[in-house]
Order: C-alpha cells, then sequence, then structure tokens
C-alpha cells in the first residue's frame, strides 16, 4: 500500500491523479500546509525539503519499504510500477519524458514566479524573500544529501548532470556566496568540475 501525503497544490495533484489513472492502491493523508505540519519532525523525515508531495510505499522494489519525494519522480515511480503511462517505445518513452519535464519545470517554475510576482507591489519584495528562502532550504537540502556522498545519489547518474549547470554563475552563484556555507555543494561542484566530460560539455 502507498501513503501519499499530500495538500490541494497542483504538484500533489499531480501525485495523486497519477495513482488514480494507473489504479494503485493508495491512501492519501492531508499534510495542513496552513498549519506548518510540512515543517514537521514526522514530515521533514519524510521529506527534508518540507514539500508536499510524498509517498511511503510500504511494498517498494524487493518488498522492501521506499520514499518517493518530487513530483515528477513520484509519477515516474508509479508508471513503472503499475506499468502504465509509460510507452516501452523507444520515441514514445523520450516524448513522454520530454513533455513531463516541460511540465515539471519550464511550465511550473513560470506559474510559480507568475503567481508571485503578480502581487500587489508592497509584497513583491516580500513574494522575492519567498523565492530566496525557498532556494536557500533547498540548497540546505542538497547539502545534506551530498553529506558523505561524491554525488548526488551515491553514485554518478543522471540527476548530477540535471542539477549541476543550475548552480553555476549566474544563476544561483550569488546565494552560494553570500548565504549559508554549504560545504557538501562546494565539494561536488569541483568534483564536477574536474569531470572531463562535464567540461567538455560547457
Amino acid at each position: 500500500m502507498i501513503e501519499c501525503y499530500c495538500a490541494a497544490t497542483a504538484n500533489s495533484q499531480k501525485a495523486t491523479m497519477m495513482l488514480e489513472e494507473c489504479g494503485v492502491a493508495h491512501e492519501r493523508r492531508i499534510v495542513d500546509l496552513a498549519s506548518g505540519e510540512q515543517g514537521s519532525p514526522a514530515h521533514l523525515e519524510r521529506n527534508p525539503a518540507g514539500a508536499v508531495p510524498v509517498i511511503v510505499d510500504s511494498d517498494g522494489p524487493n518488498g522492501e519499504p521506499i520514499t518517493v519525494s518530487q513530483s515528477l519522480a513520484i509519477c515516474l515511480y508509479v508508471a513503472k510500477k503499475s506499468g502504465k503511462l509509460l510507452p516501452e517505445d523507444p520515441r514514445l518513452h523520450a516524448r513522454t519524458m520530454q513533455w513531463s519535464a516541460f511540465g515539471a519545470s519550464d511550465l511550473a517554475a513560470c506559474a510559480t514566479a507568475l503567481y508571485l510576482l503578480s502581487r500587489p507591489g508592497d509584497e513583491q519584495e516580500r513574494a522575492l524573500e519567498i523565492v530566496s528562502g525557498r532556494l536557500t532550504r533547498h540548497l540546505a537540502v542538497l547539502d545534506g544529501q551530498l553529506a558523505g556522498r561524491d554525488y548526488v545519489a551515491g553514485d554518478f547518474t543522471m540527476a548530477d548532470v540535471m542539477i549541476y549547470p543550475t548552480l553555476l554563475p549566474p544563476f544561483v552563484d550569488d546565494v552560494l556566496r553570500r548565504g549559508p556555507s554549504f560545504a557538501n555543494i562546494e565539494a561536488w561542484l569541483k568534483r564536477m568540475a574536474g569531470r572531463p566530460a562535464i567540461a567538455r560539455g560547457m
């Protein structure tokens, strides 16, 4: 059985819709965002970023429990578990991945930015604080993930390639330099820069 920790957010709906469409047995656990439940020790143990959705599958790979966060990762997990909505044909698979990534990154990022920037003038500074705060929290989560690891998932994977360019100047370099110290990220950035293929891809 999958427990889906969710709220009334677009990202949560991606997870719950996927679970429903794929016919995967699950129970919803509503996280009360208004009361700050996402910051509780119990939820932070499920997702250090303190965000929803999160799924906990008691019958994960090899029968072992697994916890998965990030809506795109959850949808991919559910698709593979159920054998639905992720075509095996290489062309359709690639197209499905392309548009899934488009929805998870390009569309979602723009929609969130527009929502925050469309607030009244006196709230725009607060919106900037919200975004900066989120970025700092995300960096803290990444730094924690890299503790004791050379790469994000342990071994070098696509995850490192997907994250690395975003942390280079001029994107979040200012936050890395002027914000809290993220020693694990700094070490990882040096490891990444030292990979010949990464250098060739710059």
